[in-house]
């Protein structure tokens, strides 16, 4: 049983050994922790965020994340990383109809209050957004 905790805290601290550079590592403090606390770390990094399964584009300056649910008819979309979007009223009209488990790009808009578009991949079709921390209750 030991051996298995040592394997998992060794495994642990190798991921994020891997998925940062040294710099990142430096940058952030990790550099200075022992596989112990790395595998500490990692675990409740693990418990505690959804990795994205689709990162933004650093070229493209885009979010594509997966349609999770829509609520209020098109009024507020939430993505499955978690992310929660409250839509320009005058496009619920084209929301309402987005259903779950499509991709959702989102991108930056030139509309001060409504900052973001997101577009529905299999549509085409856009809307206006901005994000939101609640829903008001109707």
């Amino acid at each position: 049983m030991m051996w298995l905790i040592c394997m998992m805290m060794v495994v642990g601290a190798e991921v994020l050994d891997v998925d940062m550079t040294p710099e990142e590592q430096k940058a952030t403090g990790i550099a200075k922790l022992n596989a112990k606390q790395k595998a500490a770390l990692q675990h409740w990094i693990d418990a505690n965020y959804e990795k994205r399964s689709e990162p933004i584009a650093a070229d493209e300056k885009e979010l594509r994340s997966e349609l999770e649910e829509n609520i209020h008819n098109g009024a507020y979309i939430r993505l499955k990383n978690g992310t929660l979007w409250q839509i320009d009223p005058n496009d619920t009209n084209i929301s309402f109809g987005w259903i779950s488990a499509v991709t959702i790009i989102v991108t930056k808009s030139n509309d001060p209050d409504y900052p973001y578009k997101l577009t529905n991949s299999l549509t085409k079709s856009s809307v206006k957004a901005r994000k939101a921390t609640a829903i008001p209750s109707q």
